[in-house]
């Protein structure tokens, strides 16, 4: 796919009139275009810190507004120069993981540039979903660049800004990581570094999003809700559609961890509908997954089936690996729950085999507990034991150690006396992914 140059980006984010000239097809491009969107909401970003007032106080005079334009014309073209320089530098290593993590681009001083910081966030925000490994490791490394770089030579509300989205971006591969707490802990300094800008900025409520969507994942659904309300009322105050939408769906994915799955459906219908009349494949891809897992949970195994299968194609050709093995998951689920227990267990195996590779324990741990399930349901109960122990070694990290194998004890124990059943599997499910939040939890087997 052909991308929109830096230049044609630039002035599109900067037509507030909407009169550019081949506006249409730079929209039509945005629709289908994740790395050209990653960019521009950068761009944007960058455009209302730089033409804040205050951006360029000084102990001087004030200058004339015709001055002010030309400073801030002339610092916009030098840091689009920066970017410029980082991104032929940089684009090979950008799509290979292990050869930017042996570059040590943070060490070295030719990156020490807001132009390096911008093209780093944009490219950890691009990766988050497909490689959230290499999202770390690339947010890490803009927020330790964004460190060094001279109070003398950049206007401050302009770092401020720069480091509020690296720790923004950090936040957000920790989140597709599994790493809960550290994703709040990234959110805290991004919210502080946005808090100290002039203007109110937007990224506050794509921070109030994240958190809604991490506190969700941590059972923490009374804080979520407050959050996931809060960015709605932001997104709708900027005027900011698809991203209402998306607190939207946050809201209604704490619906379905209340396992009310039918109200949580309702909406994620409503959500789809809007993505497919706006012809936008991620969240028709996003919606229909949704949707497809609310059918699992309320039996419409036809429902499920043709949804589960539209994600999988679109995530096929955005070639989103971590997002397309969770189809993968749900898809055996569903044919554990429709009857095919055999192709439930090859789908289940090679979900838990590629959440490994990924480095997405959590999930490898709860496709290891699925897996058990369909095993109990075929029969085959003789590799029970060790997967057992096996997903509770993916999801210690989330909770007590001793508490997981007390958990991993207690199926091991019922499957070597021949007494798992899958209602006691559920019981330990539940269990584990409340850990993650509550590491005080301690385990009760399941009343007789």
């Amino acid at each position: 796919m052909t991308h929109i140059d830096d230049d044609a980006l630039q002035e599109y984010a900067a037509d507030v009139h909407g009169t550019l000239p081949g506006r249409p097809e730079i929209e039509a491009h945005l629709n289908v275009c994740l790395h050209c969107r990653t960019r521009l909401g950068s761009s944007d970003m960058f455009l209302e810190t730089i033409a804040s007032p205050e951006a360029w106080e000084t102990a001087e005079a004030a200058v004339d507004a015709e001055g002010d334009r030309q400073r801030l014309v002339a610092f916009a073209a030098r840091v689009q120069h920066e970017y410029a320089e980082a991104e032929a530098r940089l684009a090979p290593f950008l799509k290979n993981p292990l050869a930017f993590l042996r570059m040590r681009v943070e060490r070295r001083q030719e990156y020490r540039t807001a132009g390096a910081v911008r093209l780093l966030v944009e490219a950890a925000h691009a990766s988050c979903e497909r490689e959230p490994m290499h999202a770390r490791n690339i947010a890490e490394a803009a927020v330790a660049i964004a460190d060094q770089l001279p109070l003398a030579e950049y206007p401050a509300p302009v770092l401020f800004m720069l480091h509020g989205l690296a720790w923004k971006e950090r936040a957000n591969a920790m989140r597709f990581i599994g790493e809960y707490q550290e994703a709040i802990v990234s959110l805290d300094r991004s919210e502080r570094e946005f808090q100290r800008l002039p203007m109110r900025s937007i990224e506050l409520g794509n921070i109030a999003y994240t958190r809604a969507v991490v506190l969700t994942y941590m059972d923490r659904l009374d804080e979520a809700e407050r959050f996931a309300a809060e960015s709605a009322g932001l997104f709708a105050a900027f005027g900011d559609t698809e991203r209402w939408l998306l607190s939207t769906a946050a809201q209604a994915a704490i619906l379905y961890y209340r396992s009310d799955y039918t109200a949580a459906l309702a909406i994620f219908e409503r959500l789809l509908k809007v993505a497919e009349a706006d012809n936008n494949p991620m969240e028709t891809a996003r919606n229909s997954s949704n949707v497809g897992v609310c059918c699992v949970q309320i039996g419409n195994t036809a429902r499920a089936a043709g949804c589960l299968l539209v994600a999988h194609r679109i995530f096929v050709e955005l070639q989103n690996k971590p997002e397309l093995v969770r189809i993968e998951r749900w898809l055996g689920v569903l044919s554990r729950v429709g009857g095919n227990v055999t192709d439930s267990v090859v789908r289940l195996r090679s979900a838990r085999t590629e959440f490994d590779r990924l480095g997405l324990l959590y999930d490898a741990g709860l496709a290891t507990i699925d897996l058990v399930e369909s095993l109990i349901v075929a029969g085959q109960t003789s590799e029970i034991p060790k997967l057992c122990s096996e997903a509770m070694r993916y999801i210690r990290r989330a909770g007590n150690r001793r508490q997981a194998l007390i958990a991993a004890a207690y199926l091991k124990e019922a499957a070597g006396l021949h007494q798992l059943t899958l209602p006691k599997v559920e019981h330990v499910r539940k269990f584990v992914q409340r850990l993650d939040a509550r590491p005080s939890l301690r385990f009760e087997p399941p009343a007789d």
